[in-house]
This record gives structure tokens, C-alpha cells and sequence, in this order.
């Protein structure tokens, strides 16, 4: 179970997610990473989630989803149509295995700009009470000729209701404060420090009942200008209200590529050389090169939907 809250804006799109994994019996978890960005031709899109926290091999959805969609280079929408169809064939018989008392339901949320403009999009699947029938529903959210506009917010899992009974109180400063930040008035980390104060009082709720809903969190962030490389966002990590280093790899799909298999393959080359320079150690950059090039080649660059 989770809190996931998305924000639309004008000129950015937010996304806010709690870390915690529930295990029934057991502690908690609280390092989870439910988000995922994702680049297509013609969009930026923020992917989170609430439902499933991960599989009974334990492999977060994240990272499935990261799988799904590497090597597909194409529109935002069709990229959503192929992980659409691997929800409906890999994820009921995780559903299956939730405990008695929980609901077997997972919910996808996307807030996007597609050629420019805002988009949101929720993918839901569900099981029927006996477990046996799958429901998916999907539904889309649009920007269209006559100036209709997608919801401001979404918001998912077991903490939405506590948000939901409390949206006069938060909902109208955050709106000023993300209004501001696209008229370049103040910075980013006024937003999410906004947005993980809204997580800690669900967190502080919930520690008594459910504790459904964890101390730290994920905000991310996408702007309607700039590559990933040039400004185009960025995400920051907390627990309670104050950031924390302790942060995680968020799985980013760009044009198909899997930036962080890149990066862990390049990684331990920059450390490698930047130690080496400090040292008076020269080293032949083409061999670094091509050992580098060997490495990426062995990397996996197309689609695997498989949910163990």
C-alpha cells in the first residue's frame, strides 16, 4: 500500500510517493522506489504506482516496468498501449497472492506532456472476489481543442483518503506555490519540500492504524521545456520533512534506452579515471573507450516482460 499524489501545472508535472513495502506479518520496509520516468518522441511522462509493492521474488514494479518498455522508441500513447497489455498478462497472479482483507487491486498513474501539453493517464487491474475474473480499466485525460484540461490532481493508495478529507487546506497553496515555480519565482525544493510535509502528516496518521503509509518519500518533477540532460527536472528524496541522501535509482527510459544500466556501466570507469588523474596516472583513453563500448553491447536493449 502506498500514497501517490500527482500534480499538474502549466509549465511542470509532479509526482509524490511514500517508500514503504508492507509485509503482513513482518516490519516494513521503507526503501522502495515507486516511480519511474519515462521519454518518448513526442513526451516526458512521471510513472507511479499503488498497489503491489513488489513480487514475491522481489522485483518492484518500477523496475518491471523499466524492463517492459526498454528498446521501444515511440509515442508516448502507443508505449502505453504495450505496457497496458503486460499489466493485463503479468500482474493478475501477483494480485492473486495478496493477503484476505486486501484488496487484489494495482493502479498506474501518469501525469505527461505530450507534444507540449499536459496529459494524464490511470491504468487500472483488479481481481473480482473470488480471484478468478481480471478487470482492467483504463481511462485517459486530455487537453483538447476547446480548452478542457486534465485533472489537477490525482491521488492513489491507502493514504489518498486522509489528503482527500484535508484537500481544502493543502490543495489551494500548492497549486500558488507550483504556479510560482513555472513563473520561475521560486525554486523547485519550495515544491517538494511542500509536497513530503503533505506525506509526513499521512504518514503521521496512519503510524497508529494501518501504517500503511511510511516516513519517507519520493517527490519528482518534470518541466515542459528542456531534455533530461537540460533542465527538464529533476526528483529529490526525504524522511519526514528533511532530504535525505540516502536516495534511490529511479528507472528512466529514455528513446527506449535504460539510463541507468548506462550509468552503472560507465560509473566505475569515471570513478576509475578521476582517481587515476588525481594520482598523475594517465591511461589510454581509447582502451577505456572500447572497454567501455564492450561492456554497453552486453547490456539487454530490448523488451522483457516477464514478472517473476
Amino acid at each position: 500500500m502506498t500514497l501517490i499524489l500527482t500534480v499538474n501545472g502549466k509549465n511542470s508535472v509532479w509526482m509524490l510517493s511514500d517508500r514503504r513495502l508492507s509485509f503482513g506479518n513482518r516490519p516494513p520496509k521503507d526503501d522502495a522506489c515507486k516511480v519511474m520516468f519515462l521519454e518518448a518522441k513526442d513526451s516526458k511522462a512521471i510513472l507511479g504506482y499503488a498497489g503491489l509493492g513488489q513480487s514475491i521474488a522481489g522485483m518492484e514494479p518500477s523496475i518491471w516496468m523499466s524492463n517492459v518498455l526498454r528498446g521501444i522508441d515511440a509515442p508516448l500513447e502507443h508505449t502505453l498501449e504495450i505496457l497496458a497489455r503486460a499489466i493485463k498478462d503479468q500482474l493478475p497472479k501477483h494480485l492473486a497472492s495478496f493477503p484476505k482483507g486486501i484488496t487484489p487491486h494495482h493502479a498506474i498513474y501518469i501525469t505527461s506532456f505530450v507534444d507540449e501539453k499536459p496529459m494524464a493517464y490511470i491504468f487500472e487491474v483488479a481481481l473480482s472476489p473470488n480471484r478468478f475474473e481480471v478487470k482492467i480499466l483504463n481511462s485517459r485525460y486530455f487537453r483538447d481543442k476547446i480548452g478542457g484540461s486534465p485533472p489537477k490532481f490525482f491521488l492513489g493508495g491507502s493514504g489518498a483518503q486522509y489528503l482527500l478529507s484535508n484537500r481544502k487546506k493543502w490543495q489551494r497553496p500548492l497549486l500558488h506555490l507550483i504556479s510560482a515555480y513555472d513563473a520561475g519565482k521560486v525554486s523547485p525544493s519550495k515544491v517538494s519540500d511542500y509536497l513530503a510535509k503533505l506525506n509526513n502528516d499521512t504518514f503521521e496518521y496512519y503510524k497508529t492504524k494501518d501504517k500503511f503509509v511510511g516516513p519517507r518519500c519520493i517527490v519528482a518533477w518534470r518541466n515542459n521545456y528542456g531534455g533530461f540532460y537540460n533542465g527538464g527536472g529533476g526528483q529529490e528524496f526525504y524522511t519526514n520533512c528533511k532530504k535525505d541522501i540516502n536516495g534511490c535509482q529511479i528507472p528512466t527510459i529514455v528513446g527506449g534506452i535504460d539510463l541507468n544500466a548506462v550509468f552503472n556501466v560507465t560509473r566505475p570507469h569515471t570513478i576509475r579515471q578521476f582517481i587515476n588523474l588525481q594520482n598523475g596516472i594517465e591511461e589510454d583513453q581509447q582502451y577505456v573507450t572500447d572497454q567501455i563500448n564492450a561492456e554497453l553491447a552486453l547490456l539487454p536493449d530490448s523488451p522483457n516482460t516477464h514478472f517473476p
